[in-house]
């Protein structure tokens, strides 16, 4: 419980290296999650130094290539962030039956369980790294790129689909709390 209260979005980190053995426990942490029908669907790719960069450049270039009307939302400053922290990981579904096939057969309930199996992974990751010390930042804007990440990283994890990245490392200052709805606000008991 202290994790799940204590853990916070951070947006800015400081330049310190971050050691293998915690980066490694985030990832076993990630990999205990559970999954339905023990799929264990989720991989990892960990890029630091000049891969990381090359990942950053993918998304921005993506970025940069958007028709000026469209909305970038907070995808520059996500980039920014990846830029900034000392480790990314990239987190892939790869389940066979993907989104394409649970599509093609009418029924994409298949396909919402992998991507669940694969966020347990990304939460426990995330507690994980408070738990040692680290911030860190569940990232979406990487679906900006989606198909060109997917296929700048498919020589190292084959075809899969992407889901999300994580960026852990120090926190460069102490993050705020975001306001949440409490779990009575966010619960319904109907009566029996």
């Amino acid at each position: 419980m202290e994790a799940i209260r204590g853990r916070r979005s951070v947006r800015a980190f400081c330049l310190d290296p971050v050691p293998r053995p915690l980066i490694e426990q985030v990832l076993e942490a990630g990999a205990l999650a559970p999954s339905a029908k023990n799929m264990q669907n989720w991989r990892f790719v960990v890029l630091q130094g000049t891969s990381k960069a090359r990942l950053v450049q993918v998304l921005r270039d993506q970025l940069d290539a958007l028709p000026a009307d469209r909305p970038k939302g907070s995808a520059p400053n996500s980039a920014r962030i990846m830029d900034e922290a000392p480790v990314l990981i990239v987190v892939f579904n790869t389940s066979p039956t993907g989104r394409e096939i649970a599509a093609s057969r009418g029924n994409l309930h298949p396909h919402s369980a992998e991507i669940q199996g694969v966020a347990a992974a990304i939460q426990s990751m995330l507690l994980a790294a408070f738990d040692a010390g680290l911030g860190s930042l569940w990232i979406c804007d990487v679906f900006y790129a989606a198909q060109q990440i997917e296929c700048h990283l498919e020589p190292v994890v084959g075809q899969a689909e992407l889901v999300a990245a994580i960026s852990p490392g120090y926190p460069a200052s102490e993050p705020r709390a975001a306001a949440k709805r409490g779990w009575r606000e966010a619960t319904c008991w109907p009566e029996e």
